[in-house]
């Protein structure tokens, strides 16, 4: 393989590793958004069966 090939080929791994960057920070933003919406959740339910 020619060096311009390998360059070529390494941006597009650039790129793919920058999207899953964004995906990933996506996922955790969901999770922790979701994880704290169900902690509010328990929290609600206990205070609706204890008083």
């Amino acid at each position: 393989m020619r060096k311009t090939e390998l360059e070529k080929k390494i941006l597009v791994l650039e790129k793919e590793v920058e999207s899953l960057k964004l995906y990933i920070e996506q996922q955790d933003k969901n999770f922790y958004a979701l994880a704290t919406k169900v902690h509010e959740m328990e929290k609600k339910n206990k205070q609706d069966y204890f008083g």
